[in-house]
């Protein structure tokens, strides 16, 4: 279930410039202050609003650099941080310490134990199509290694085998494998869940507003000015120096799972790094690539993969409940494998989704 979803996903618009107060010869520095560095095998890029105010005179305040790099180096600590506890790869993480072959773990670390809790309901509420338990399945397919070949049906079955939430038991602070073999990967939630971490962080500081792209998630923060939300454009997956539209956000996240990014192929068949627990291969939708829009940073992660999995019209029933029970409100652009289009209910009219059009291209007679 591990995903890289690189920030060519997601292409930012961003809507309303500051207006500019004082000397034409001084004019304001651009609106925002922008820095990346690279986290969970991908680059995040960081946006911060350099407004500052007003003085008592209403002449406009503006954050100096030095001040937003230590902010932007404070995000960069936190999502180390989560890495460093939330990787299956890395030696001695805490993850990579509950995926050897044992039966009981004792004083789990909280944050792990509430991140396992809550996938553990994305799974019921999706019968399986998200299932943290995959770890045995990714790293037999090992879709991103430069040897990645189609395993046997035998090694499958074998990997399969290890895979299920139901295998994870819970008590207080301490976790029960009922399958030694049995391997985690939060790789479908874990940027999602880090990226919210950030945003909590920013929320706490000085900054006006800004966003932050974590891979293939976008959190954003803050009030923008006159209220304006954040446009955010999603790419075309079937050109993605493209966009097929642009959804508009405000204190919202946003990710997008799709499996044209990463894959291999082997006998003309492309192989996607987005799983199916339920089949232990690369999931087969209809869908080519989905952008979920919801209130934090782990459900529209862990959503996104969820419904990469499940297809279009797991989509519209998951929508329906959305809000009830333990699945958590969200809304959704689709791309089709036919080309289509499908957007959710919350989407439509003003102000949800904008279709791009084609500029129009004048001829000279």
């Amino acid at each position: 279930m591990s995903k890289r979803l690189i920030s060519a996903f997601l292409i930012f618009a961003l809507a309303i410039a500051l207006s500019a107060c004082g000397k034409e010869e001084t004019p304001p520095p651009e609106e925002y202050y922008g820095a990346t560095f690279f986290a969970m095998d991908t680059e995040v890029t960081v946006k911060l609003a350099r407004a500052a105010g007003f003085d008592e005179e209403e002449n406009p305040l503006y954050h100096d650099d030095a001040h937003l790099s230590e902010i932007v180096k404070k995000c960069a600590d936190i999502a180390a941080e989560k890495e460093a506890k939330l990787s299956r790869t890395i030696e001695g993480s805490a993850v990579s310490e509950l995926n050897i072959e044992a039966d009981y773990f004792f004083d789990l670390d909280e944050e792990l134990l509430d991140l396992i809790k809550i996938s553990e309901k994305f799974s019921e509420m999706s019968g399986g199509a998200f299932d943290i338990t995959v770890g045995t399945v990714t790293e037999l397919w090992n879709v991103t290694s430069d040897g990645a070949a189609v395993p046997s049906d035998e090694a499958v079955e074998e990997a399969l085998s290890h895979v299920g939430y139901g295998k994870l038991v819970t008590d207080g602070k301490e976790l029960k494998k009922t399958d030694r073999k049995t391997k985690i990967d939060l790789g479908a939630i874990g940027k999602g869940y880090a990226l919210g971490k950030i945003i909590e962080y920013l929320n706490t500081t000085d900054i006006l507003y800004g966003l932050v792209s974590f891979g293939g998630n976008v959190g954003t923060f803050g009030e923008k000015p006159e209220g304006a939300k954040f446009k955010v454009g999603v790419t075309d997956a079937a050109d993605t120096s493209r966009v097929i539209g642009y959804v508009f956000v405000k204190d919202e996240f946003v990710s997008v799972s799709g499996d044209y990014e990463r894959f291999f192929v082997a006998d003309g068949k492309a192989y996607g790094h987005i799983f199916d627990p339920t089949t232990g291969r690369p999931a087969e939708s209809d869908i080519v690539s989905v952008a979920v829009i919801a209130k934090d940073g782990a459900s529209a992660d862990a959503l996104s993969t969820t419904l990469f999995v499940m297809g279009s019209d797991g989509v519209k029933e998951l929508y329906k409940s959305a809000g009830a029970s333990d699945v958590p409100e969200f809304e959704a652009v689709v791309q089709k494998r036919d080309g289509s289009i499908y957007i959710t209910d919350g989407l439509k009219g003003d102000g949800g989704f904008e279709k791009y059009v084609e500029p129009e291209t004048t001829r000279e007679e």
